[in-house]
């Protein structure tokens, strides 16, 4: 008897976990971002980099699928969503790298449609011989474009370098720690997993568990520390900037930093949610900085905020990179009017060599 309700007590519960399981993913609740946007589950602790450049496989050619529509990719000899970027013994005239994650990229436009392709037509009214090479991949953060910049991009002589930085890079960091995930043999090691992963993986209970008890967000970081741990990223972020600063100083190469918000954060923003770049204000810098908080909130207003990305994965479709590159433009022209200039030493040495 005994037995017999044992076996029918455990066939009751398997039962009530299969249908539980069926109707929380039957809400949807717990969908992750990438199932969503994308239909497969991706967390990045199952994608550690086996080298610190941080890039797509290089020379090939495939379609990027966001969910909305989907884009061509020609990927170049260094592995960006590039033109070709011959070797210079020498710098030539401006030639600018702009080094960051899918924003810069130009994830959600076709390539003539980036920010950087508009911020490039700009630059090019009042220096028509300026070289833009956009070094974006989606996933790099600041501490993988320092390695990138020191690493690969300074050999190839760039004038200057803009390196971007926005609210995803908070959470990468979060996951692979800072210069931490740098081992002495070249690879690469993040921070461990959650335990529950594996689980957190197949079973929409166990996400449940984990955001409703555990106090997981969803890119699983505890909420409990959130500010204090934004907070140590912002600071790790900020000297990594100054970091790569100093690589640009050393190689006469002129340096600027965009810290700009995700479109979601200030579509959706309120109170409790905030964009987390917001934490970078304290932080002041002895190189140029452009802030494109403000500018964006002022820009993306009212009812029509959404018309500048996509809903599925936040990245700005055409109309919000021109927005974006308009705006940078008008700022770096206000707050530094001779960036574009090239070092008066590499001016110099350009022009030793054309005699």
């Amino acid at each position: 008897m005994i037995r017999w309700m044992k076996k029918n007590l455990t066939f009751s519960l398997i039962f009530f976990l299969l249908c539980l399981e069926v109707g929380v993913r039957f809400t949807g609740m717990y969908t992750t971002f990438s199932e969503d946007s994308k239909g497969n589950f991706w967390f990045e602790w199952a994608h550690e980099r086996d080298s610190v450049i941080y890039a797509f496989p290089a020379n090939e050619d495939f379609e990027m699928d966001i969910g909305d529509t989907v884009f061509q990719y020609a990927i170049n000899e260094l592995g960006y969503r590039e033109k070709e970027m011959p070797l210079r013994s020498e710098p030539s005239a401006q030639r600018i790298f702009v080094v960051g994650d899918s924003f810069t990229e130009g994830n959600g436009a076709d390539y003539h449609n980036s920010w950087t392709r508009r911020l490039e037509a700009r630059v090019h009214m009042i220096h028509p011989e300026a070289e833009f090479y956009v070094c974006g991949i989606s996933g790099l953060d600041p501490h993988y474009a320092w390695a990138s910049i020191k690493n690969l991009l300074l050999a190839y002589k760039p004038t200057h370098i803009i390196t971007t930085v926005n609210d995803s890079d908070f959470d990468d960091q979060i996951i692979r720690g800072g210069y931490s995930r740098f081992q002495p043999d070249g690879s690469v090691k993040y921070r461990p997993a959650p335990w529950f992963l594996p689980a957190y993986r197949f079973s929409h209970i166990v996400r449940m568990f984990a955001h409703e008890f555990l106090d997981y967000d969803y890119f699983l970081i505890r909420r409990n520390n959130r500010e204090t741990q934004r907070a140590e990223v912002a600071d790790s972020i900020a000297q990594c900037l100054r970091d790569i600063n100093e690589l640009c100083v050393k190689n006469e190469v002129k340096f600027m930093a965009v810290i700009h918000p995700v479109p979601h954060s200030i579509c959706y923003e309120s109170e409790l949610v905030k964009s987390e770049v917001l934490a970078l204000n304290p932080h002041s810098f002895d190189f140029p900085v452009i802030r494109m908080y403000q500018p964006l909130k002022q820009a993306m207003i009212g009812p029509d905020c959404t018309s500048f990305h996509w809903k599925q994965d936040s990245h700005f479709n055409g109309k919000g990179y021109q927005l974006f590159a308009s705006l940078l433009y008008d700022k770096i022209q206000e707050e530094y009017p001779g960036f574009w200039e090239v070092n008066q030493a590499s001016a110099d040495l350009v022009q030793l060599l054309d005699e």
